[in-house]
């Protein structure tokens, strides 16, 4: 085997070494984010577990909300707050949401639970955004609580409040 092969063969197996050690670096930094994420959706499900624990044993007002249109507003740290409309129904003191007309997030009709005056439910994430999970407490005319997950960051952990719509 000639000098000129032997550095030709040298020089191909470098590259593919080099080219092996950065798709494994690569793959190593992708699962490190994946368990990171993960291990930040583990630990919004259970803050909104202590939330949902704590707040059964919270005294609250009687609720006085009837059916009808109520504003929702959400705020994440150092942002404004986020308003939009939702029609509820109200029907033997329980509460329920239509099922959503347009695109965005869903899943608010389908996973809402009440029991007493806490309710909860989930914002499924469209593409790249987390399932957010809703927490919080019916209280006279007001709805209020947390939201956990509606992105990773500085929106992973923000409050809520529903209020019925004024009049324009």
């Amino acid at each position: 085997m000639t000098m000129k092969r032997k550095i030709t063969i040298l020089f191909v197996l470098l590259g593919a070494l080099a080219a092996a050690y950065g798709i494994g670096q690569f793959k190593a930094s992708i699962d490190s984010s994946s368990r990171q994420m993960n291990a930040e959706i583990e630990n919004w499900r259970q803050l909104a577990e202590l939330d949902r624990s704590f707040l059964t044993n919270v005294v609250t007002r009687p609720s006085t909300l009837t059916s009808g249109a109520y504003v929702m507003e959400t705020t994440f740290p150092g942002q404004a707050p986020t308003n939009w409309t939702l029609q509820l129904v109200f029907s033997n003191g329980q509460f329920a949401l239509p099922k959503p007309t347009t695109s965005g997030r869903a899943g608010m009709a389908d996973t809402l639970v009440q029991n007493g005056s806490v309710v909860s439910w989930y914002h499924e994430g469209i593409m790249y955004e987390a399932t957010a999970e809703c927490v919080g407490l019916i209280d006279g005319d007001t709805i209020w609580g947390r939201i956990y997950g509606w992105n990773p960051g500085d929106e992973s952990i923000g409050v809520w409040r529903i209020t019925r719509q004024r009049n324009q």
